[in-house]
């Protein structure tokens, strides 16, 4: 059975079982567990069929002649990387991981041991990123089959388990891929995802695309300490040619669109909708290169990168909700413009108190089920948490049937909420010291192509117990919201 996103008639449906990894496990579609979801509050609709894998699970890549040979180079090594992480003996958690071979990570996947050089490389990268991130929209009009992930946070080994796994992009057929934000921050290979990711960009610049999350931003990089990106690259490279190399890196970041919509029916961005009071053109016109300034200044734009939804039940049941430290765009500090300059989607100047951004914010009760205050945000930021009646009234005002966004993390892989309009997805294992797994979502069309069917595809978490026993862990650290 399939659980319906909407209703009997939807064309977006969820199937209830999924596809699960427990690492160190074999490329083999037989070696897949399926197992079926708990979503017991959700309508069944007895459809018998199933999403079936799009991808082809062989390691093999075929250059882009039309790609740099720098691109070319790194898609390839990334290839033998897969190889060599899936014949490991055991499973370890990325922060814990000596690289592929034993062999430092960076280093094999450019193929150099030389700082200068290997800097270089990046910058090179970066900026061929850049330009061909600027001759694509900001709000890509894409088909499926698509493989959506959430959060990496540099979590490098995890990316290739799930590309290993679950296959990777080729040319011109298979799915395309979607990394929906949150590449760097936290995690202790953040230079290895970002140059994957931008030669995968460059080698298939029409199967993979990239969106931004409220992680590519250089402000809250640098607000990270020695967590975050600009910290890496300063010990990576020295202080002058790490800032270099961070300056690339995020002169590419700002030409990353904001959103992508699938087969007209199903949104992907990083966080959410905020109050859900705009359209989906907005998105287009918006102007590019985007740096911390403009993105603080734009209140839609915030909650793109910024806003969560509220649970059906009211209650807080997200790892790790609490107020960020350093949150762009949120408090009054003289980087940023001041909140009482933030504009709104009709580009009018928003005054800067509670109710103007939120008029049920001062509200502390969490059944709340429209709009209310984020913990993670300055009161006059206008970052919120939003309710089922805001999904459901945003995607009525814009034709389309699901939302698909990442930004928070849980023990259970993903999960769905908003009657079936919201899905959650997350692919950085045991993130924080959480106990959580690893999800990527794949986007298939049903036989007759009239329905798309949306399946789960599972990572298991390192510190997992008995995989059979179903048993849901909860995180009871201090974990930072992604």
């Amino acid at each position: 059975p399939l659980l319906s996103c909407t209703t009997a008639m939807s064309k977006v449906v969820l199937d209830r079982l999924l596809d699960i990894i427990k690492p160190p496990g074999r490329r083999r579609v037989q070696g897949v567990k399926q197992q079926t979801l708990p979503f017991t509050s959700m309508r069944v609709h007895h459809l018998d069929v199933h999403g079936e894998e799009a991808c082809s699970l062989m390691l093999e890549f075929d250059a882009n002649p039309a790609a740099s040979s720098l691109a070319n180079q790194v898609a390839r090594r990334a290839i033998r990387c897969i190889a060599e992480v899936m014949d490991e003996e055991d499973d370890v958690v990325d922060k814990a991981w000596e690289g592929p071979d034993g062999q430092n990570a960076l280093e094999s996947l450019l193929e150099e041991t030389n700082r200068s050089a290997m800097a270089s490389a990046i910058k090179t990268l970066s900026a061929e990123t850049g330009s061909l991130l600027a001759s694509q929209p900001t709000l890509l009009q894409l088909h499926a089959p698509a493989k959506v992930y959430g959060d990496l946070h540099g979590q490098f080994r995890d990316l290739l388990l799930l590309l290993g796994h679950f296959g990777i992009p080729t040319a011109g057929s298979g799915p395309i891929f979607i990394f929906n934000g949150d590449f760097v921050d936290r995690g202790a290979h953040q230079l290895e995802v970002v140059i994957l990711l931008f030669a995968l960009k460059l080698v298939f610049p029409d199967r993979v695309f990239l969106l931004r999350g409220n992680h590519e931003d250089a402000v809250q990089n640098a607000g990270m300490g020695s967590l975050g990106f600009s910290e890496v690259c300063k010990k990576e490279f020295g202080i002058a040619e790490g800032g270099n190399v961070f300056h690339a890196v995020h002169a590419a970041f700002n030409y990353l669109p904001l959103a992508c919509v699938l087969n007209e029916r199903i949104l992907v961005l990083h966080a959410g909708i905020g109050t859900g009071e705009w359209k989906l053109d907005y998105l287009e016109n918006l102007k590019r290169p985007m740096d911390s300034n403009a993105i603080a200044a734009d209140l839609v734009i915030n909650n793109i990168l910024w806003s969560d939804p509220i649970a059906d039940d009211g209650k807080k049941d997200y790892i790790g909700v609490h107020r960020s430290p350093r949150v762009m765009g949120r408090t009054p500090a003289s980087t940023y413009s001041s909140p009482r300059s933030v504009r709104s989607a009709a580009g009018s100047p928003v005054a800067g108190n509670r109710s103007a951004f939120f008029p049920q914010a001062t509200s502390k009760n969490y059944s709340v089920k429209s709009v209310q205050a984020s913990p993670r945000a300055d009161p006059y930021s206008g970052i919120v948490e939003f309710g089922k009646p805001v999904t459901e009234a945003f995607c009525k005002m814009n034709g389309i049937e699901l939302l698909v966004r990442s930004h928070q993390i849980r023990a259970l892989a993903f999960d769905v909420l908003h009657g079936g309009r919201c899905i959650r997805v997350f692919s950085a294992r045991d993130y924080e010291g959480c106990h959580n797994d690893s999800s990527i979502l794949s986007i298939t069309h049903s036989a007759d192509a009239d329905v798309l069917i949306v399946r789960g595809q599972v990572l298991e978490t390192v510190s997992a117990e008995d995989p059979e026993a179903g048993q849901v862990v909860y995180c009871e650290c201090e974990c930072s919201i992604a």
